[in-house]
């Protein structure tokens, strides 16, 4: 672009922020819309386009979309397809053909984003149909790798955000958006040093979406693996968060791959080391312990990963990751036990404990159902031990709990009670489990529960009679 034309949109920016500060340009209380002046902003806009003026065009653009709220530009709905396709038009035929000087970054940035806000703010599925053909209709979608190939970063972003929006709209729309994150350019311009943050966000918020929706086994490409790598290696919270959840969607839509690669990923195993731990914040925290949680639950060897780095966050002050980590902490002591010594079992056990005791975090209930799956993983020696450390007084809170008892939760604490009650017959502590187990109440609350599922009601009437025939035999 030669300096004259440089100049002009300079001024035309300046021109921008005078009209901004003089206008009404209020987005969250917008006036009733001035209809004539929407028209005439329009018909110059389409009247500038075919003239190839494209400062003008550019100029008429963002006065339009200064003075005219978002809502405003999104409701109308015939007079802003025409603005859609005069822009969709324009830049198809100078990117096409290669009259680039006609179509500058700052250009395409406004028109893209002008794109973003018809499609972010209408509701109208008749209208988005309609936009989604104008840019069929234009092969603006032919062009988008083009102009990726050659924009800065700012134009880049804004399109990511366009791919974003489109993607949902069709199955052809989300293999087409599949495309372009998979082209080896396009992948080489996202994972560069270069990448701004704010580029990081929108890419990794796309990728996410196709991770999400369209990726199997059947066409899985390294480059997602590879983007949630580079997602996970910077400071970029969004990014970081968006690279967990591609990792989560990775290991749920392509687990013959990722069986493959996870569990000796030298790579990924230091990003989750790095990440796992107290000072990171809870927004990177969550989808990293769920997809954790998630991949202990469907069985993939974990052994290298630092599981036992989970415990430190039944404790956290965020209530979501507290429960996740009792969520991935059950998982992986199923199938990664060996994560976790034996002396970590008793202390998981007791940490949960004294949660359902203290209640303090507000998580009692959903701790309540996670113990007694922990308890199965004790060693039967520990048995008097929790007698004796009032393991019946958490099992009637337990036990006062509906949303339990009234569900098939109830029989894993009906199970543990059992194993106390044999074992500890075994180790002849059985004064001291019948003393506890009724003078805290636990035995009268489970009596006094009225069950509704016929195997519930036999489980009980079973462990009644065994422990009543018990305590008639001393």
């Amino acid at each position: 672009m030669d300096n004259y034309k440089s100049n002009l949109l300079n001024d035309g920016n300046k021109q921008l922020n005078f009209l901004r500060n003089s206008e009404d340009t209020n987005q969250e209380n917008p006036k009733t819309i001035n209809v004539e002046k929407y028209n005439s902003f329009i018909t110059q806009i389409k009247k500038e386009t075919q003239k190839n003026d494209y400062v003008e065009v550019y100029f008429y653009l963002k006065k339009f979309l200064s003075i005219f709220s978002h809502k405003e530009i999104a409701t109308n709905d015939i007079l802003f397809s025409e603005l859609a396709l005069a822009l969709a038009s324009y830049l198809e035929f100078h990117i096409t053909n290669k009259t680039t000087e006609y179509a500058p970054q700052e250009l395409i940035n406004t028109i893209f984003h002008t794109f973003n806000l018809m499609l972010t703010h209408n509701t109208n599925a008749v209208v988005i149909s309609q936009l989604f053909e104008i840019f069929q209709k234009t092969k603006l979608y032919q062009i988008i790798p083009l102009i990726l190939q050659n924009s800065n970063q700012e134009v880049t972003s804004e399109l990511f955000k366009f791919l974003c929006l489109i993607c949902y709209q069709n199955e052809e729309c989300m293999k087409y958006v599949f495309s372009i994150v998979s082209d080896e350019k396009i992948h080489n311009l996202i994972v560069s040093e270069e990448t701004s943050p704010k580029l990081f966000e929108d890419a990794s918020n796309l990728i996410q979406i196709v991770a999400l929706y369209h990726i199997n086994d059947s066409n899985f490409n390294d480059k997602f693996y590879e983007y949630m790598l580079f997602f996970l290696s910077f400071s970029n919270i969004i990014a970081i968060r968006n690279g967990y959840q591609i990792l989560n969607n990775l290991t749920k839509n392509c687990p013959q791959k990722m069986r493959e690669i996870v569990p000796n990923s030298i790579e990924l195993i230091h990003k989750v080391e790095r990440h796992l731990s107290t000072e990171t914040i809870s927004d990177i925290l969550q989808p990293l312990i769920t997809v954790l949680g998630m991949m202990c639950m469907h069985g993939y060897d974990l052994h290298l990963y630092p599981l036992l780095n989970l415990i430190q966050f039944l404790e956290h002050e965020n209530a979501s990751v507290r429960m996740l980590a009792a969520f991935a902490i059950c998982n992986a002591l199923t199938t990664n036990k060996s994560n976790f010594p034996e002396e970590s079992h008793l202390q998981i056990f007791y940490i949960m404990m004294k949660i359902v005791n203290d209640d303090k975090y507000n998580v009692k209930s959903f701790f309540s159902q996670t113990l007694p799956k922990v308890f199965t993983i004790l060693p039967v020696s520990v048995y008097p031990k929790l007698v004796d450390d009032n393991i019946f007084d958490t099992f009637q809170k337990i036990a006062m709990d509906d949303q339990i008892m009234k569900t098939n939760d109830c029989l894993l604490l009906l199970r543990a009670i059992d194993s106390l009650f044999q074992a500890t017959d075994t180790l002849g502590t059985f004064d001291q489990f019948s003393h506890s187990f009724e003078e805290t109440g636990c035995l009268d609350t489970i009596l006094q529960t009225e069950f509704n599922d016929p195997a519930t009601t036999q489980a009980i009437d079973c462990f009644m009679e065994k422990y009543t025939s018990r305590k008639h035999s001393l």
